[in-house]
């Protein structure tokens, strides 16, 4: 259903200008509707109702700056939403391709919308105090999903994260591993093969992680077949981008972090070609 839905979003995208505003029926549909009503008559309402909730995500360029190559893709975010986890919000990006329909003409070549994909961030509003959460009530939802209307995900710090459930216990053992850092020593082993013997980077790099800028959380192959691993990135903060990798072990129903692997990320980018 998921990528159903994100099909449509393409369709909505290239669709809305095309449908007249008296066919722009955005109420809200029923189940039962969805099965008995006409398949053109579902698809309509349910593109208006996407196309309520896309946004353009503006392309910045230096001022009097002219593209050249035909229309690639276009990036939009949908409007941000509540999760059911409390403080976490979420929105989706969503990247529409496109193909030339017609003789190349540089950035005047008409195109088509062909394909699509999305993926889904997340923030916090505040920091999880728990690794795992009970799913909200659909008053506590309601009030989150007000709040997170405030949030920009074009301007806000947002994290990649494979579900709620990923982001909460990847920030919480981000808070953990600030706060064992602290103890002297640390209750967990700390892994630097990837540096140079006895470099203070290691421990320098893994006491930089903050929960607040966290931006990727995956999950990673133990090494060990007893660990849960995590790797949690943190990319575009002091000055170069870190993450580690964290051996998880849970006891008397607690996350315990085992082992922690910094990592010192080496990231190139070429100037993307307009």
């Amino acid at each position: 259903m998921r990528l159903n839905l994100h099909f449509a979003a393409a369709l909505a995208w290239t669709l809305w200008q095309v449908i007249p505003a008296s066919a722009n029926d955005v109420r809200p549909i029923t189940k039962i509707e969805s099965r008995e009503l006409p398949p053109d008559v579902v698809t309509q309402r349910v593109l208006s109702q996407l196309a309520n909730i896309l946004h353009l995500e503006k392309y910045t360029a230096d001022p009097g700056h002219r593209p050249h190559l035909p229309l690639n893709d276009l990036w939009l975010w949908t409007s941000p939403r509540a999760t059911y986890a409390p403080e976490l919000c979420a929105a989706d990006q969503v990247t529409v391709y496109f193909r030339p329909v017609a003789e190349i003409s540089g950035p005047e070549t008409k195109t088509v919308a062909e394909g699509i994909h999305a993926k889904t961030y997340y923030r916090f509003l505040h920091l999880p105090v728990l690794p795992m959460f009970s799913a909200m009530g659909l008053s506590d939802v309601r009030d989150l999903r007000a709040r997170c209307a405030d949030v920009n995900p074009e301007k806000e710090q947002m994290l990649s994260a494979r579900d709620e459930e990923s982001a909460v216990e990847g920030v919480w053992l981000i808070s953990e591993l600030a706060s064992e850092l602290k103890s002297t020593p640390p209750s967990f082993t700390l892994d630097c093969h990837d540096y140079r013997d006895d470099d203070p980077q290691c421990l320098s790099d893994a006491k930089l992680m903050r929960p607040e800028e966290v931006t990727n959380i995956e999950s990673c192959e133990s090494d060990d077949g007893r660990a849960t691993c995590w790797e949690i990135d943190q990319f575009g903060f002091h000055g170069h981008d870190i993450g580690v990798r964290l051996y998880v072990e849970t006891k008397n129903g607690k996350p315990n972090i085992v082992r922690v692997h910094p990592i010192e990320w080496v990231t190139t980018a070429d100037a993307r070609a307009d």
